[in-house]
């Protein structure tokens, strides 16, 4: 994921399906943004492997 301008965020997500594969990424890549500061969710939400 491209945060801003200048910041990439990557995740990984294994799944036999690729489809749940790609969406459990996306959710890591997320939680990494998160926890790198880079991102912030409202109202203290948070991201939940599924």
């Amino acid at each position: 994921l491209r945060i801003g301008s200048d910041r990439n965020v990557y995740g990984v997500g294994l799944d036999p399906n690729i489809v749940t594969a790609t969406l459990r990424a996306v959710i890591s890549a997320i939680n990494r943004g998160v926890a790198r500061g880079w991102l912030a969710l409202l109202r203290d939400q948070r991201v939940m492997y599924a």
